[in-house]
């Protein structure tokens, strides 16, 4: 359904449904990929197949020796993080929807209906599931003894890691018309982050859902639905010093995480995310050019226009001055982090990365839509 005529039905049916219809931003058209000639290599130390996720958000998840991998059909493996020999395997026979993450014993997926499941990371056993009030588009978030959990319908759940069960539920309506996708949570000692699709982070005590505090990245405007688009789609991320969040249409933010007060903001728009680094931030915006910013100002530095409309997934650092960043091809290319050159690509697959990559150490887990887990580390 066009975006006009979606709105129009969503602004007269939002009374009667608490869902919202969704949207994708306009399409750009894609840069084509210009021969390189590379300064920095990958190196795939392992590569696995038959994980396809299509639309579920799956994404690789390291704990300890291992890595924990799911499709989109149910299977959930445990592999041997170093060689990606598998350790077990277990069917849900269920449609997955998002995950996989999880803590020092438990990991975490929820189902394309929206049931989260916990299962014990040594042996697979399942040890509970718990209903979510409508589908989990974006990963459960578990940390200081608690799994926080974002329906689509805007509600927020606080389980218990042991049993599952509810410790508190909290409700945030979303506008009548959002984009197609949600920021996860951010678990902190004692609280909650949550970017919401009206443009506001919210900071919620993690023992009662209380809100502490808000703050507005920015105020939706425009006469109609499509122009009052400010969703806060790509993840919120953290550093010792403060807050950073980037949104649809909107700003690039650093928030003082005490009070919630915006210390500087500069014009943005991303779906993607942000990545911190030790001076600067790193972000996608609305047309996958990629852009380095100064933490203290805000000012922006270099910005790199050549994977324009790739559909990039946010950077992640692969060493302290290379960032990684995975487009709808299967492609991967590397940045320099402090000039913004393209320095390296290679393919992991032969269709979308759409899930940010995960980086522990020096090995980078990349998982593709087509099915492709891979192991890549720096040459």
């Amino acid at each position: 359904m066009p975006a006009s005529r979606c709105a129009q039905w969503c602004t007269i049916l939002a009374a009667i449904v608490l869902g919202a219809c969704t949207t994708e931003p306009p399409p750009i058209p894609p840069e084509e990929l210009q021969t390189l000639t590379p300064k920095e290599r990958l190196d795939t130390q392992w590569k696995k197949s038959g994980f396809d996720t299509g639309r579920s958000q799956l994404q690789p998840w390291p704990m300890d020796d291992a890595l924990f991998v799911a499709a989109r059909d149910g299977v959930v493996q445990r592999l041997d993080k170093s060689s990606g020999k598998r350790t077990w395997s277990v069917n849900v026979k269920r449609i997955l929807g998002a995950g996989i993450t999880g803590d020092d014993a438990q990991i975490y997926f929820s189902t394309e209906d929206g049931e989260v499941f916990s299962l014990d990371a040594q042996t697979g056993e399942q040890l509970w599931t718990q209903k979510a009030s409508s589908e989990v588009l974006s990963p459960a978030v578990a940390g200081f003894g608690a799994v926080v959990v974002r329906s689509a319908d805007g509600r927020v759940v606080a389980l218990e890691p042991d049993t599952g069960a509810v410790r508190w539920s909290a409700s945030f309506t979303p506008p009548a018309l959002t984009l197609n996708g949600y920021s996860s949570p951010v678990v902190v000692e004692g609280g909650v982050l949550l970017g919401l699709d009206d443009g506001r982070v919210i900071a919620m005590a993690l023992d009662t859902g209380r809100v502490i505090w808000e703050s507005i990245v920015s105020v939706p405007s425009g006469r109609s639905e499509v122009e009052r688009l400010v969703d806060i789609d790509g993840d919120i991320q953290i550093d010792d010093e403060a807050i950073y969040v980037a949104n649809y249409r909107g700003r690039l933010v650093r928030i003082e995480p005490g009070q919630g007060n915006v210390q500087w903001s500069t014009p943005m728009s991303s779906t993607a995310g942000v990545l911190v680094g030790s001076d600067h931030v790193y972000v996608v915006n609305e047309e996958d050019a990629v852009l380095e910013v100064d933490k203290a100002t805000g000012r922006i530095g270099w910005e790199q226009k050549a994977l324009r409309g790739r559909k990039l997934t946010r950077p992640v650092f692969v060493d302290e001055n290379t960032l990684l960043v995975a487009d709808f091809e299967g492609y991967t290319h590397l940045i320099d982090a402090v000039t913004g050159e393209l320095v390296g690509r290679s393919r992991v697959g032969r269709d979308a990365i759409q899930t940010t990559p995960t980086q522990v150490d020096d090995i980078t887990f990349i998982q593709s839509t087509d099915g492709a887990v891979a192991a890549v580390r720096l040459r």
